[in-house]
């Protein structure tokens, strides 16, 4: 159905977004993006097991300090907490707030956010043998 498929979080301050990808032929695109749809749906609908979300959890906490491994990501986090959060004291360690999320909150935002009405798709298709 699909030779690549990716699904990436991009994760911000208080903020993010999910990021889908599917590489397939044309004739199968449709349903590519229907099974993609189907699966994230999961998410709203079922609670995500003990070892995933763990996993889940684990990734962001480390993504979180490999980005303040770079001059940027710092300076832009010290940016958003001075001009939309509550100031230098939230740039403490963000694991603990990782850590409190439950599967019961990632169904439930799921359920809110993986709304096929509310995705934004674009799809790139080739020139076709040129």
């Amino acid at each position: 159905m699909a030779y690549t498929v990716v699904a990436t979080p991009w994760l911000r301050r208080n903020a993010g977004a999910l990021a889908g990808y599917i590489a397939t032929s044309p004739e199968r695109e449709e349903e590519a993006r229907q099974a993609m749809l189907d699966e994230l749906g999961v998410f709203g609908r079922e609670l995500v097991g003990a070892v995933e979300l763990d996993q889940a959890i684990n990734y962001v906490t480390g993504q979180a300090e490999v980005r303040r491994q770079i001059g940027a990501e710092v300076v832009a986090e010290i940016r958003d907490a001075w001009l939309s959060g509550e100031g230098l004291e939230e740039l403490g360690d963000p694991a603990p707030n990782y850590r409190a999320v439950g599967a019961d909150d990632i169904r439930a935002l799921a359920a809110s956010f993986l709304d096929p009405r509310r995705l934004a798709i674009g799809i790139v298709r080739g020139a076709g043998g040129r």
